[in-house]
């Protein structure tokens, strides 16, 4: 079949076109293939993301390592806590405590007693920290200090300090009676309470005067002296056996008034053993003062004390033991030495109302059958008088006949 010449010319456009496309496709196949052989990209250029999966793994390994490493650098470098007081072996009173010590600024330390975390203490910025704890049960305990961390763990430990806590002593007391009250100058008897088998200290207006045992009855005296009259403050301290002060009684106030001078006997002699009837008592005191005369404790008479400081008393006392004491009057506390006499029964059916000689002048010649305490009794002379009058008789119950008794008048 013919084609016309204006169809050849339009299948020549055509194969035209195709060739050109073809030649186009093939540049940008080259084009593209050039590009992927091309030397590798710039370090701005994107990086596929495995790639960057792949290079981070190595840098993160090493970061944590890092912070491993800062951490064990960090808890290396925390100061262990310390306890400075009470020092290891010190013996302590039972009850409240003060604990100090040291450790890191800013941070906490766990109190730690036998064990058991009994509080928690923040440390200042001088490295210092105080707690107070509180111990009752004696014997010996232990203590350490434990630094803890924000999240409160523990990351140091002090070295655990043993301490003594003693069994709580019962303060020593001084008599009710003394409290408050008016005492003379010179010698005191004090006496109180304290721990059995414990030794106790007393202490005037600060100062120890004296050192008591306790009694195993619980009890003590001493005898002190305080001349300065005024107020004078009276404590007892109890002590252990290295004369450490362990407890003490509460303040007792006292007031000591100038000394008044205790009356004393002369006569008769403490153990003295003395015939029946009139007994005439003798002494000293202070000149112008009132005595007191007491028999077994009961007040028999008063006398006066003379200016010469002598004072005499006669009285008839009963049969048998009598304690025979002196005070001034109304001053039980001013009390003279005491004295021990016995007094004999006079013989049965012997009557004194007449003597079988005269006794109305100052000499007695004594006949068969007397007395010396009837004659005494008939020449209204006290008995003792007499005797005093007569030294050469060695017996006042045995005289003679034809001998002659001086009556003192």
């Amino acid at each position: 079949m013919a084609h016309t010449a204006s169809e050849v010319r339009r299948f020549d456009l055509f194969k035209l076109i195709v060739t050109l496309a073809l030649l186009v496709l093939l540049v940008v196949l080259l084009i593209a293939r050039s590009r992927r052989s091309a030397p590798a990209p710039t370090p701005t250029a994107a990086v596929p993301t495995a790639v960057v999966v792949a290079a981070t793994e190595p840098a993160v390994e090493a970061e944590a390592t890092a912070d491993a490493d800062i951490g064990e650098a960090a808890e290396a470098e925390i100061a262990v806590p310390t306890l400075d007081s009470p020092v290891a072996g010190e013996v302590l009173p039972a009850g409240e405590l003060a604990l100090s010590g040291t450790g890191e600024p800013g941070s906490e330390v766990q109190i730690v007693v036998d064990g058991e975390v009994v509080g928690v203490a923040p440390v200042g910025s001088d490295g210092r920290w105080t707690y107070v704890i509180d111990i009752e049960e004696p014997g010996e305990h232990e203590v350490a200090v434990r630094a803890v961390d924000a999240g409160e763990e523990v990351v140091a430990v002090s070295e655990p300090v043993p301490l003594i806590v003693a069994a709580e002593v019962v303060a020593p007391t001084l008599d009710p009676s003394f409290e408050g009250a008016e005492l003379p100058a010179g010698e005191l008897t004090l006496g109180g309470t304290g721990e059995p088998g414990s030794e106790v200290q007393i202490v005037v207006d600060g100062e120890v005067v004296g050192v008591a045992p306790v009694g195993s009855d619980g009890r003590w005296t001493c005898v002190i002296d305080i001349e300065e009259p005024g107020e004078h403050e009276v404590v007892v301290r109890a002590v252990d056996a290295g004369e450490e002060v362990v407890a003490a009684s509460e303040p007792v106030s006292v007031t000591v008034v100038a000394g008044v001078v205790a009356p004393e006997f002369e006569a008769p002699a403490s153990g003295a053993e003395l015939s029946a009837g009139e007994l005439t008592l003798s002494g000293v005191g202070e000149p112008g003062t009132e005595v007191e005369i007491l028999d077994n404790g009961v007040v028999v008479g008063v006398a006066q004390v003379g200016d010469d400081g002598q004072w005499r008393f006669t009285f008839e006392p009963e049969p048998g033991d009598h304690q025979l004491a002196v005070r001034v009057a109304g001053d039980e506390a001013a009390v003279g030495g005491a004295v021990a006499v016995k007094v004999s029964s006079p013989p049965s059916g012997t009557a004194c109302d007449a003597p079988l000689g005269s006794c109305t002048g100052d000499k007695y010649v004594v006949v068969s059958g007397d007395m010396l305490w009837c004659i005494s009794r008939c020449a209204d002379v006290n008995l003792y008088a007499v005797i005093a009058a007569n030294p050469e008789i060695e017996n006042p119950d045995l005289i003679f006949p034809e001998q002659i008794i001086r009556i003192p008048r």
